[in-house]
């Protein structure tokens, strides 16, 4: 009597696992009943079958087989087809398929069973994550190679359905970028806006270090004080640069005039705006002027009038002070009319009250011993007067 094999409509499953493909079982789960001729369960026992895949509904050769025994109750049976010979590469489940099955050594069944849409989930398993997904037949430039996904031409949007770069991003009201570190647990959001370009951190100990190569400093924000490095890991001011600073312009509004850190041979601090000369018994120190003439002048104490350096010039390590002294431009400088009233534009020079200029009067004694010019007046006593320093 000829075998009959009646099959239920066949149940496929493809569980989805959400981290890597790896994980994702591809299994189809079959059911069906085995019949005699008659229409009748075959007797209880375990069978041996034989499952093949095929790309046509007759003839050529199986693209995938499995052969397995299984249990038979009633006639009926179930079984995961893959978990003996698992569906390789060219098994992708991206056209029609039609199954197969011999019972032990008689002929394969007819016809063949076309496979319905849900074996085909598994063509959705290159979809699973981003890492490998690959081209759509609506956009063939992008590519994958391993766990990458990339594209040589075109533009890509986020928020934006036309991009007009290669990468254009557009958001509202409190969307932004953000930027994770796992590692470390630390995020920022980055934006634009009218401004320009914004960092946030969303932690307030984080830092932000913007370089496309991790070994080099690069731009650094630090979240605690919002102090911002270039080159430099640790500034100490608001904006630090370590290396060659080049610009075309620089417009300082912090100060006036131009100042250099001085060691100075007093055992005190010198009041700002006291004149200061060179002190010939140490060399590289200043010291307050205690005479009128002095040819050894060399500046003025910053910081007097609430007038602060706008310039200072130091080398780290290397000659080193403790005063900021004015070299040039405007500043404040402790004066006396003891030489006579003091008037914008009178030359002026060092005097015998310790650390005051007077008005220079004798041209002959000038040479060398004028510390600027007044841009203020002093009729009598002393006080202080804006001053030009200018060296002379």
């Amino acid at each position: 009597m000829k075998k009959n094999l009646w099959f239920a409509v066949p149940v496929f499953c493809c569980l989805l696992a959400s981290s890597s493909n790896a994980q994702i079982p591809r299994l189809l789960s079959y059911q069906g009943v085995l019949t005699n001729n008659a229409g009748k369960p075959r007797p209880d026992s375990s069978y041996t079958f034989t499952f093949r895949l095929y790309d046509i509904a007759r003839g050529g050769t199986a693209i995938w087989s499995e052969q397995k025994t299984l249990p038979v109750k009633n006639g009926l049976f179930s079984t995961a087809l893959g978990d003996q010979t698992s569906f390789d590469a060219a098994v992708k489940f991206n056209r029609p398929y039609w199954l197969g099955i011999q019972v032990g050594n008689e002929p394969e069944l007819s016809p063949r069973i076309a496979l319905t849409s849900v074996g085909y989930s598994f063509s959705s398993l290159r979809a699973d994550t981003a890492s490998v997904s690959v081209a759509s037949l609506a956009d063939t430039t992008w590519r994958h190679s391993g766990s990458n996904i990339y594209r040589l031409n075109g533009n890509v949007g986020i928020g934006e359905q036309s991009p007009t770069a290669r990468l254009h991003i557009s958001y509202k009201d409190n969307d932004a970028l953000k930027i994770t570190n796992t590692n470390l647990s630390k995020s920022a959001r980055i934006g634009v806006d009218a401004l320009g370009v914004w960092i946030e951190p969303t932690d307030n100990n984080s830092s932000i270090r913007l370089n496309a190569n991790p070994s080099l400093v690069g731009l650094f924000v630090r979240g605690t004080d919002g102090y911002i490095g270039i080159g430099t890991r640790s500034p100490t001011a608001k904006l630090e640069v370590a290396g060659r600073t080049k610009t075309q312009v620089l417009e300082i509004t912090g100060g006036s005039d131009l100042a250099e850190p001085f060691p100075t041979s007093e055992s005190e601090s010198l009041p700002s705006g006291a004149v200061v000369v060179i002190d010939e018994n140490n060399p590289g120190h200043l010291k307050l002027s205690t005479e009128p003439y002095d040819k050894r002048v060399a500046g003025i104490v910053s910081g007097a009038g609430g007038i602060n350096p706008g310039l200072t010039l130091r080398q780290e390590g290397v000659m080193e002070g403790e005063q900021n002294i004015a070299l040039n431009g405007r500043v404040y400088a402790l004066a006396t009319a003891a030489n006579g009233p003091i008037k914008p534009g009178d030359r002026l020079t060092t005097s015998a009250l310790p650390g005051h200029c007077m008005k220079a009067t004798d041209s002959s004694l000038c040479d060398g011993a004028v510390i600027g010019k007044a841009m203020s007046s002093l009729e009598t006593g002393e006080g202080l007067v804006l001053v030009l320093v200018n060296l002379q």
